[in-house]
């Protein structure tokens, strides 16, 4: 009789009648319980799962790494197969909401064997048509694979606060209408692969400095101000998202007493009356800092997040404040919660018939989506999908396509890029063209010190002085004669290169590398164009992305992208073993690796100096003793500091 139940609740053509036919056959306790969506503790269904949703009648789980370990696919996918089945044993047999955080980037609760996909500033970076709503397909059907069937996602929060704690790279950017674009993509996505699409944070997270988890983010801005910017994605794409979820965030002008979670003029007046909502609305976890600091306990902060609008109460990750876990929650805790919910129900506090609408709105979304009690999978049937080549391959396009975008100067930001640097490597002089340095085996020309070895020299650093030379060539640059078919250096030694300083062929070297300053500086660019998709070849993805979005963090800055030029002519890559003393390497890639700040942080060319600065301090604590590299430190420290110099 049950599945019959259920294979009524699918199959009825009108949702609406589906799930008024279901609600009516729903004790209160049964109606209370869809309400509710908790945690439990385990990688495998177990006592307080059944105690949760045959005593509780949840109607939905959350997973978190924690709690659930989500450590393989098929660990998941036989989690979730056992939440549905137990189910499907209860009186009234309603399919879960099995949801997740997977939103990409750092926010990816199935991660181990899933495919490693970047956050959504990064994804907004590619620039390129339906990228984002292939990605979160794949998300999707992933998650689908493993029987989760709500994803909370996308982020629709507009970052135009850069010191956000907590959303930064998680959002598409922060303009309004591209994150409206890239969000109405990424829900196609999910929809594409069969799982509910909720959209946060309501009515905007992006412009607080204080992350809710651990304290109250207050936003002072007028309701015209929200709706030219906070408002803009959640009013377009009320009518295609799945649900909402709220923010525990304090609106001044719409509530200056009450988080927007708790507060019916944010959620009730505002996202269902003015913007005309109809669909489901889930509250941020209630755990969260942000809440607790409003309320005397959970249990009223559920009472009150549902007479504010919220549909679903969702009880996600242990009771925090201040920062602080102050106690996990268990079943018998969510239990206790949904005893003070039925009590102000069965009191008169919250009326039958706004528990009765909530639900409605529940069950017509579990049949809109087709949720069902999940079939078993063979592990083959399960890698399919989830880490499949092709989802490879598409995680592999996305940091393709951000390694090799080209990075164009002007001419006049490219022959201001060459003064500098022929400022750094020559102290701007004709004579500091063509040097030669103490101790060094290379000639070292040009304006970036381009290096050339004598045909008896090992080649312990990348010779680069040839290749320019081609360069100039294929731009149409006549060389001197002599250069024309030259393959090394003609000078052997440092005496015989300095004895030759007045030669006719020096002179004439000197007037070639004078006159091509420019093509200098573009070969310059190029070459550090090029370096990008070698630096993170061979990495993690995870790593790739960090790389990627550090790199682009830097050039987007004014005079950033004459900061990354110039280091890596200065110390290259740090791809070569000769750029390494004792494992540690000290080039553009190490300095990358070390930063840490947020796509959105200021400061990015400030944080590149001091890491560069650590870099090379940490190469003169590795290098032989007797090459005494801690002669030349302040010397480097001082052209780092250029970095921070007027805008190029």
């Amino acid at each position: 009789m049950r599945w019959i139940y259920f294979c009524m609740l699918i199959l009825i053509s009108f949702p609406a009648h589906a799930a008024q036919s279901v609600l009516g056959d729903l004790s209160l306790e049964e109606k209370v319980g869809q309400l509710f969506m908790a945690y439990f503790h385990g990688e495998e269904v177990n006592a307080e799962a059944k105690h949760l949703i045959h005593d509780g009648d949840l109607g939905g789980i959350i997973y978190y790494n924690k709690m659930n370990a989500l450590s393989s696919p098929n660990q998941i996918q036989k989690m979730s197969k056992g939440l549905q089945e137990l189910a499907s044993k209860n009186t009234h047999p309603i399919p879960l909401f099995i949801a997740v955080d997977q939103e990409g980037g750092k926010v990816m609760r199935c991660r181990m064997g899933f495919t490693e996909f970047p956050g959504n500033w990064a994804l907004a970076q590619t620039k390129k048509v339906g990228l984002v709503k292939r990605c979160y397909s794949a998300m999707g059907a992933e998650l689908k694979a493993v029987g989760i069937n709500m994803n909370f996602a996308p982020v629709v929060d507009i970052n135009n606060e850069p010191s956000n704690p907590v959303i930064g790279s998680r959002s598409f950017g922060n303009d309004p209408e591209q994150v409206l674009e890239l969000a109405d993509q990424a829900i196609d996505g999910l929809h594409e692969a069969g799982v509910c699409a909720v959209i946060k944070h309501f009515p905007g997270h992006g412009d607080v400095k204080i992350d809710s988890h651990v304290g109250l983010p207050k936003l002072d801005k007028v309701m015209a101000d929200l709706e030219k910017v906070e408002l803009v994605p959640f009013q377009a794409l009320k009518d295609k998202t799945d649900a909402i979820m709220t923010a525990h965030i304090l609106f001044s002008d719409l509530d200056d007493k009450m988080c927007a979670t708790l507060s019916p003029s944010v959620v009730t007046s505002l996202l269902r009356d003015k913007m005309g909502y109809k669909g489901l609305v889930i509250s941020d976890s209630l755990t969260m800092h942000g809440v607790a600091s409003l309320v005397p306990s959970i249990e009223e902060a559920a009472v009150q997040a549902f007479e504010a609008g919220c549909d679903i109460l969702l009880f996600g990750g242990p009771y925090l404040f201040g920062g602080e876990i102050k106690n996990e929650l268990y079943a018998k805790d969510i239990l206790f919660v949904k005893e003070y919910f039925l009590e102000a129900v069965r009191s008169g506090r919250i009326a039958e018939e706004k528990v009765d609408e909530a639900v409605e709105r529940i069950l017509a979304l579990k049949q809109r989506r087709g949720l069902d009690f999940l079939e078993d999978l063979t592990s083959d049937e399960i890698l399919n999908v989830v880490k499949s080549p092709q989802h490879i391959g598409l995680s592999q396009e996305i940091v393709y396509t951000l390694a090799n975008q080209q990075i164009i100067p002007s001419e006049d930001r490219l022959e201001l890029i060459a003064e500098k640097i022929w400022k750094n490597e020559c102290g701007g002089s004709v004579d500091g063209l063509t040097s030669w340095n103490v101790g060094e085996e290379f000639a070292s020309l040009g304006i970036g010190h381009f290096i050339w070895y004598p045909k008896t020299k090992d080649k312990k650093y990348k010779e680069t002085f040839p290749d320019l030379l081609l360069y100039l060539k294929e731009n149409g640059v006549a060389l001197p004669r002599w250069l024309e078919n030259v393959k090394a250096c003609p000078w052997r030694s440092r005496g015989g290169f300095l004895a030759a300083k007045n030669s006719e062929k020096m002179q004439g070297l000197r007037r070639l590398l004078s006159d091509t300053t420019a093509l200098q500086a573009q070969f310059i660019a190029e070459r550090f164009q090029a370096a990008l998709p070698r630096l993170v070849e061979g990495m993690s993805i995870t790593q790739q992305y960090h790389v990627l979005t550090q790199f682009k963090r830097v050039v987007n800055e004014d005079v950033g992208l004459y900061a990354l030029i110039d280091y890596v002519n200065f110390k290259g890559e740090g791809l070569q073993e000769s750029e390494r003393y004792q494992g540690k390497g000290w080039g553009l890639l190490q300095v990358l690796e070390l930063m840490q700040g947020g796509v959105y942080q200021k400061g990015a060319v400030d944080e590149f100096i001091e890491a560069a600065k650590e870099v090379l301090a940490l190469r003169v604590y590795n290098a032989p003793p007797e090459r005494n590299e801690s002669k030349w430190l302040v010397g480097w420290y001082k052209r780092l500091e250029t970095y921070s110099g007027e805008a190029l």
